[in-house]
């Protein structure tokens, strides 16, 4: 399954993963420099990690899921 025109550029497809009643995929963030999302300063490290979990409407009846 190649989702690449899919995605938003500096993401990398990494999984799905379905179920009876849902559809994960997961991301991986790519981009080697990212912004301050307040002041917009550019950073070249990494200063924290986590998992972001969002979810959309249903589509056929299963939950979608997007793990970031």
């Amino acid at each position: 399954m190649d989702l690449t025109p899919l995605l938003p550029l500096g993401f990398l497809f990494c999984h799905h993963q379905l179920t009876d009643d849902s559809l994960v995929i997961g991301l991986l963030a790519i981009d080697a420099v990212g912004s301050c999302p307040l002041c917009q300063t550019p950073a070249n490290r990494v200063h924290s990690f986590y998992q972001c979990t969002l979810a959309d409407l249903p589509i056929s009846g299963k939950r979608i899921k997007l793990h970031v």
